[in-house]
């Protein structure tokens, strides 16, 4: 198995508090890992360090050539008012992103399968979305009707 990211005698402190000290550690090709501790025991610490997030007060982190690294955040940052295709998609402009066979494997795994993809991605926020719990009486109780729902545009 090739080695993908690691760090080599990391430390990594806090105005109140060390977190790491002289931390290494591996990953390799195909590795299942778990990160397991209490709450302040600096997991998520760990995996911010490993991608790159937080910088190292001593040692080193590697990364082979082509690996990225993402972490999923313990908040969002979505606001009520935006959709869901601005929630899954961001400011990318549709051209870009609807040719992407991964965002949009992503979007179809989100959305119900009865209804029209684009109905719920291009009109509802995400608020609405969250409300309705996807269930078309509370996508009418937000005010939308089932002839708005005809009229989205063709599904992705």
């Amino acid at each position: 198995m090739a080695f993908l990211l690691g760090c080599e005698k990391v430390s990594v402190e806090f105005p109140t508090k060390a977190v790491f000290e002289g931390l290494s550690l591996g990953v390799d090709e195909g590795a299942r890992i778990g990160i397991v501790g209490q709450n302040g025991d600096g997991k998520s610490t760990l995996l911010r360090v490993l991608s790159g997030d937080v910088e190292v007060d001593d040692g080193r982190v590697i990364r082979t050539r082509g690996v990225s690294v993402g972490v999923l955040g313990q908040s969002d940052d979505l606001r009520d008012a935006d959709t869901v295709e601005r929630a899954v998609v961001g400011d990318i402009p549709e051209y870009e992103w609807a040719g992407d066979a991964r965002i949009r494997d992503i979007i179809l795994e989100i959305m119900p399968c009865h209804l029209q993809v684009d109905f719920y991605f291009r009109f509802l926020t995400w608020k609405e979305c969250e409300a309705a719990a996807w269930t078309w009486q509370g996508i009418e109780d937000a005010g939308h009707t089932w002839e708005s729902f005809e009229k989205a545009v063709p599904t992705v």
